[in-house]
């Protein structure tokens, strides 16, 4: 998984970028409007976070908890099993929208942040210099005007062009 911090949550912007909650808000907000805009990457996310629903609805539909005679909650090896299964689930669910973020909405906000002036590649997220012909990270070439943002990631639709506003410029700390 290409720009995951970690599999227990993902690292939004890259580690020398030091945003504001809000400027982090902001970029947030406006990732989530581009990925709105891609029907692909909608269902993307769909198809990817979604399959674990199945654990828990095929071991009720398998009845008994699979642990026989006495059925259901009301029996130790009943109730172990269904903390066994939610156990399953909840850690299948957090990896497939782990891998679902990484996979369709990271993208658009390494977007979000490229409209603001700040160089990231769309792949996994490196910061890259204004004259770099590839990442250093992942050797992606970075999208420009003769290379649209989705030949950089082909998996992801590209979002709509808008206008750049100004970059951001968090203020330095007080000494």
């Amino acid at each position: 998984m290409s720009g995951l911090g970690s599999i227990w949550w993902p690292r939004w912007f890259p580690p020398d970028l030091r945003l504001s909650w809000p400027r982090q808000l902001a970029i947030h907000w406006r990732a989530n409007l581009l990925m709105l805009g891609s029907p692909r990457a909608i269902a993307g996310f769909c198809a990817i976070s979604f399959p674990p629903v199945a654990i828990p609805v095929a071991a009720a539909i398998a009845g008994g908890w699979l642990a026989g005679e006495p059925r259901g909650l009301g029996s130790i090896a009943g109730l172990s099993i269904y903390a066994v299964v939610v156990g399953v689930y909840l850690l299948a669910q957090h990896l497939a929208f782990m891998l679902a973020i990484d996979r369709t909405y990271l993208p658009f906000v390494r977007d979000a942040l490229r409209e603001r002036g700040v160089p990231v590649c769309r792949r996994c997220g490196h910061r890259l210099l204004a004259d770099a012909p590839r990442c250093p990270e992942c050797g992606a070439p970075p999208p420009g005007p003769d290379r649209p943002a989705d030949a950089a990631a082909p998996s992801v639709a590209a979002p709509p062009p808008t206008t750049l506003p100004a970059p951001i410029r968090d203020p330095a700390p007080p000494p």
